[in-house]
This record gives C-alpha cells, structure tokens and sequence, in this order.
C-alpha cells in the first residue's frame, strides 16, 4: 500500500467515524466528543469578566496539567528502572508541551480581560432573539 492510499484510507476511516458520531448524536461518546469545552458568556456579561473566566480557565488546566508534571517527575526520581521507558519521556514530553500552552493561553486571556477593563472597548453579551416563524423557500 503506497503512503497516498494510506492517507486517504486515514482521512476516510476519521471521516467514518465522525459520520457515525453524528448519527448516534445522543451516545455518550458522542456528547464527550462534541460537547463545548471551557466557559460560555453569560446574558448581560461583559467582554472583559468573560475573558477572566477564561483565563481562570486556563489556570484550572496549567495547576492540572503541573501535578500531573509532578507525578510523572516524581515516578521517574523514585523509580530509576522507569528511564529504560520511552513511553513515560513521550508522556513528559507531551505534558511539557501542554504546560506551556496553557501558561500562554493563561497569559493571553490575562491581558485581554485587562485591556478590555482598563482601556475598552467592553460590550455586554446580550442573548440572540428567539427566531420566528419559518424560512420560506
């Protein structure tokens, strides 16, 4: 099998699978794997107290992903047999690279929520009128 047939049989296999969570829109899998991660804005919220429930967001994931750093660190200290695994360094590796973006995505929504405070603009979030009536076609 050439590497072009076993892109396109990747890109149909995930194309399966996402027909198939749509179908099945009400299984468990498929509200875990559509489901809206992170805060929505509240009626009547500013800009900038929404981009601090972001950044307070973000915090949650770097405190979560830092113990998890934690643990991993430790389990290497304590247990020296553990380097022999490559497995473990790939997992230290992914959580290095989880840690700094949730520092930045920290950071960022920090300084959003602050410029919007201090220097504007800062709309309220106002509910979408309920829709009425039909579209004709």
């Amino acid at each position: 099998m050439t590497t072009t047939a076993q892109i396109v049989a990747f890109y149909a296999v995930i194309a399966v699978v996402v027909i198939l969570l749509r179908l099945f829109a009400n299984s468990f899998v498929s509200r875990v794997a559509f489901s809206w991660m992170g805060p929505v804005p509240k009626d009547g919220e500013t800009w900038a107290t929404y981009q601090w429930r972001w950044a307070v967001y973000s915090f949650d994931w770097l405190i979560q992903i830092l113990v998890l750093f934690g643990v991993v660190n430790g389990v290497l200290v304590l247990f020296p047999q553990t380097q022999d695994h490559q497995l473990l360094f790939a997992f230290y590796f992914g959580l290095a690279l989880g840690l700094g973006t949730a520092f930045v995505a920290f950071l960022a929504f920090l300084c959003k929520a602050a410029k919007a405070h201090l220097l504007g603009p800062n709309p309220t979030y106002a509910l979408p009128p309920p829709l009425e009536g039909h579209i004709d076609v």
